[in-house]
């Protein structure tokens, strides 16, 4: 997974780029991925694509313009598709998004998918000394 806090903007947005190509047209990934970077950097300079305070006047909210605390914050990014967030194809069983792709998190920390009753959890988690820290969980298909 690539640490979106602590990764460089190149490899962030060509990760986006690359990652997801056959599903979305280039421009939506060239602005989404300005959006990201625009949401977690510490200046309110507007990338070519990019949002910033003034873009989310309507939504109630702002940009972080720092590091992100938990990875479902994206969602709040402008323009955020929840299927380009998280998406499971049920035919092929498989996970794809930008939630299987990036973490806020060090290599220590694990994540763990539970389907029940057709829902989907993930919860991330670490492990220490004789016990298990779950850091955060969230249901992320009904």
């Amino acid at each position: 997974k690539i640490n979106i806090n602590t990764e460089s903007d190149d490899k962030i947005k060509n990760a986006i780029l690359k990652n997801f190509q056959d599903e979305y047209n280039y421009d939506y990934l060239d602005s989404i991925s300005d959006k990201i970077l625009d949401w977690k950097d510490k200046d309110d300079y507007v990338r070519l694509h990019g949002a910033e305070k003034e873009d989310y006047k309507d939504k109630g909210y702002a940009p972080k313009n720092g590091n992100l605390e938990s990875i479902f914050e994206l969602l709040y990014v402008k323009d955020m598709k929840n299927k380009l967030f998280f998406n499971y194809d049920d035919k092929k069983k498989l996970y794809s998004g930008l939630l299987t792709l990036f973490t806020i998190y060090n290599e220590d920390v694990y994540r763990l998918y539970i389907r029940k009753d057709n829902k989907i959890y993930i919860v991330f988690f670490k492990i220490g000394n004789k016990k298990v820290d779950i850091l955060e969980w969230r249901l992320i298909k009904s």
